[in-house]
C-alpha cells in the first residue's frame, strides 16, 4: 500500500498542488459571489421597503383626493341645479 499511484511522485506532488489551488480559488471566488449577492439582497429588501412605503403613502394620497373629488362633484351638481332653477324662473327678455 506504499505507492497506491503508478505515475511519479513528482508528477504527482505537482498535480495535486494546482489541484489545491484551483480548489482556493473556486473557494475564493465564490465567498466573493456570495458577498456580492448578499449585499445585493440588502439593496434590493431596502428599496422593496422604500417602495412599499411610497406605495401605502400614495395609496392615502389618492383616497384623499378620490374624496375631496367626490365633495367637489356633489358641490358642482349642487350649484348646477341651482342654477337650472334660477334659469328658468328668470323670464327671458325678447
Amino acid at each position: 500500500m506504499e505507492n497506491e499511484y503508478k505515475s511519479p511522485v513528482k508528477k504527482l506532488i505537482d498535480f495535486f498542488k494546482k489541484s489545491r489551488d484551483q480548489w482556493k480559488e473556486k473557494a475564493i471566488k465564490s465567498k466573493y459571489e456570495i458577498k456580492i449577492h448578499k449585499h445585493k439582497i440588502k439593496f434590493l429588501k431596502m428599496g422593496k421597503e422604500s417602495l412599499k412605503s411610497k406605495n401605502k403613502r400614495l395609496e392615502e394620497e389618492k383616497k384623499e383626493l378620490q374624496e375631496k373629488l367626490k365633495i367637489l362633484q356633489s358641490k358642482k351638481n349642487e350649484t348646477d341645479g341651482y342654477l337650472k332653477k334660477k334659469v328658468k324662473k328668470t323670464p327671458r327678455k325678447k
